[in-house]
């Protein structure tokens, strides 16, 4: 297994996400008895506990979770330190959101969610980390790429 030693941005924008999504859970909690909060239109603020992954799937079942995401999140650093540097900024935003939602699970049993959107379950900045990475590495392997000559 090669290292590529530029996984730099990768783990910047991990560390950046997680610092992000911790935080504005803690100010979140810490304002909880003031909620929910509307922003605009059907968009608000809210604290949540879920203990199960997206959708409220595996619902307390906290402890196989965090061995679940722990070996994902694993495989995605490892992904990280392996694959060419355009990949980096993506699997970092992955790493992440996977790492924010992961000390979640491990430090209280259930992730903090609360961002609520009409018609869509109750997320936060890991989640949109997750989904903004998964979708910059979907765009950047299948899109075609035009060769300068």
């Amino acid at each position: 297994m090669k290292f590529h030693v530029p996984a730099w941005p990768g783990l910047l924008a991990a560390a950046l996400v997680v610092a992000a999504d911790q935080g504005t859970k803690l100010v979140v909690a810490h304002y909880r008895d003031h909620l929910p909060y509307k922003i605009v239109g059907g968009l608000r603020i809210e604290y949540t506990q879920n203990t199960g992954v997206s959708f409220s799937l595996f619902r307390g079942q906290a402890g196989l979770l965090i061995i679940i995401v722990g070996i994902v999140t694993a495989a995605v650093l490892v992904g990280l330190l392996t694959t060419p540097r355009r990949y980096a900024v993506p699997l970092g935003l992955i790493l992440g959101g996977s790492l924010g939602n992961w000390v979640d699970r491990a430090r209280l049993g259930y992730v903090v969610d609360f961002v609520t959107a009409p018609h869509w379950p109750t997320f936060n900045m890991a989640d949109v980390s997750l989904v903004a990475g998964m979708a910059l590495l979907a765009v950047m392997v299948f899109w075609p790429q035009r060769r300068t000559e």
